[in-house]
């Protein structure tokens, strides 16, 4: 009975048609993965930019 109320409470209400919020969904995890591509992309070439600096500085 108590695991039911938790995932009741949990799981979010579904106002809308599930067509929408599917679409949103698909919209948003595109978003999501690009902007974690564009992250780790980022983080290495600082990485990079970081360790050569390290190297000519010695």
């Amino acid at each position: 009975m108590s695991s039911q109320n938790n995932n009741d409470r949990f799981s979010p209400p579904v106002r809308h048609s599930d067509l929408s919020s599917r679409h949103d969904q698909i919209k948003v995890s595109k978003v999501t993965k690009f902007l974690t591509g564009f992250l780790f992309i980022f983080l290495g070439i600082y990485l990079v930019l970081a360790w050569c600096l390290a190297l000519f500085m010695e």
